[in-house]
């Protein structure tokens, strides 16, 4: 996994930017990621609108969004690791703290910030990335 950017605060909480490029690497995010954790990922979102004569047309929308993430699963055959929360970021094309899945494969660049990194956390990271 590459490590792009580590940064730590002394009481514990702090954030990392990387990119997983094997498969494996998207098993240690599995294990890395855990509830309440937050993610910002480019994801896609299905934006539904309704026109002026009534009828309703919907296109998928690229963003960049953060959420306080839920659930976590692990697809191996896939190698996707699907991030479901609330959203955390303003956005015209969704509302704060409503529900989305952030799906990450391989190449696909995630920060991960945490209020507290724990040993076990930093030890999965720095096997990971070395």
């Amino acid at each position: 996994m590459k490590l792009e950017l580590k940064q730590i605060e002394k009481d514990g909480s702090g954030r990392v930017v990387v990119i997983p490029e094997e498969s494996e690497d998207i098993w240690h995010l599995y294990n890395l990621v855990q509830r309440g954790d937050r993610i910002t990922a480019n994801t896609v979102r299905k934006v539904s609108k309704e026109t002026s004569s009534g009828s309703v047309s919907s296109e998928k929308r690229h963003l960049r969004l953060t959420i306080a993430v839920t659930t976590v699963d692990y697809d191996g055959e896939a190698n996707i690791i699907r991030f479901s929360g609330k959203n955390r970021t303003e956005s015209p094309y969704i509302k704060l703290n409503q529900h989305h899945t952030i799906e990450v494969g391989l190449n696909n660049r995630i920060q991960l910030s945490k209020g507290r990194w724990d040993s076990i956390s930093l030890d999965i990271l720095n096997e990971a990335t070395n």
